[in-house]
Order: structure tokens, then sequence, then C-alpha cells
């Protein structure tokens, strides 16, 4: 299990700035979700769901106090761009060996995923946590409280997992802005803004 973890963890770190710098964003990105499924996947793969910043303010002009829980929780689906791992169209040497190794580990979530789904949300939150320590301006157009934070797609956990992974991935004073700015509540209602 951790050889198949070990391995995709560089691959996602290189594959993840790759497939933002390659896309097209209509104004600065604030939030990067990475998306995960269990044994209801048909196959291997994480998707990318980007929150624009003018996505982010129409939603918490829309939802009001309520506008975190579009924002963070996971089976919301606020996104406005998309983009699949491995990337289908853009080919690099790096995508069969990732391809190679989603399709490693999904095969551990399909055998059990009791046992390796924690391992594979750890994976994520780590190369999330890995990923806030870069200057992103260099890879994509994005505001100065940007995160990257993984999100659970077939809510496994059950759903509320969502604080347990932005606090898991994003730095500390990055999450004290996010709530300053209103796009987060308090870690005790982070759902919900006071």
């Amino acid at each position: 299990m951790a050889k198949d973890f070990d391995a995709i963890r560089p691959l996602l770190l290189e594959a993840v700035p790759r497939a933002m710098h390659s896309q097209k964003f209509s104004g600065p990105v604030s939030i990067l979700r990475i998306y995960f499924w269990d044994n209801h996947a048909p196959k291997g793969y994480l998707s990318l769901w980007t929150v624009s910043d003018s996505r982010r303010r129409q939603i918490a002009a829309k939802h009001g106090k309520d506008a975190p829980s579009v924002l963070w929780l996971s089976g919301e689906n606020a996104p406005d761009g998309r983009v699949d791992l491995p990337m289908e169209g853009w080919p690099h040497p790096q995508d069969e060996e990732l391809a190679a190794s989603l399709q490693s580990v999904h095969r551990l979530v399909c055998k059990d995923s009791n046992k390796y789904m924690l391992g594979y949300r750890k994976l994520l939150q780590e190369v999330a946590r890995e990923l806030n320590k870069r200057d992103w301006s260099k890879i994509a157009e994005v505001t100065d409280d940007f995160v990257v934070v993984p999100a659970d797609g077939d809510q496994h956990f059950g759903g509320g997992e969502d604080y347990d992974d932005i606090v898991a991935s994003v730095p500390a004073e990055r999450i004290r802005l996010l709530e300053q700015r209103g796009f987060l509540g308090p870690a005790s209602r982070w759902e919900r803004l006071p």
C-alpha cells in the first residue's frame, strides 16, 4: 500500500500545477479542489475543480451566511472549471506513469475501500499541503488567498469531513484570511458565517 501511495506523490506534485498551467481562466482562481473517488469510480483518476474569484464572490452574495457550505462541502459542486488527471489530449511523459499509479491505487480501493481510502485521503492532504506552499502566481492567475484542498467526491467518509481536509491541507494563516474575508466560518461552525 505505502509503495503505491509513495509512487503517486511526486507525480501529483508535478501534474497538478501542469494541469492548472494548461487551463484558460477568465480571472483569478481562488480554490482548487482535488476530487478523489472510492470504488464507485469506473477507473483511477482525480478531478481538479476550480472556483474563480468572481464565482466565489457570486456564491457569497447569493448565499450570504451559508456561502461557506456551498464553497467547501464537496457535495455542493460549486466549480466553474474542471480538468481530470491524467489529462487526455495533453500527452506528457509522466501521464502514463500517473495513469498507472492512479489505477494501482484504484485497485486497492476497490479491493477494500475501508482499508485504503483513509490512506488515499491522507496522501491527498499531504499533496495539497505541499502545493499550498508553492508560489502559484508563476503557474496561473490566483488570488492571494488561493488554496488547494482535497474533496471526497463520493462522500465515502460520510460528509462533514471537508473542514478536516481544509485544516490538514491549508496553512493556518491562510485559513484565518479566508475567515476574515467571509469565505469560511470559524472552526466551530465553519460551514456558516457568524
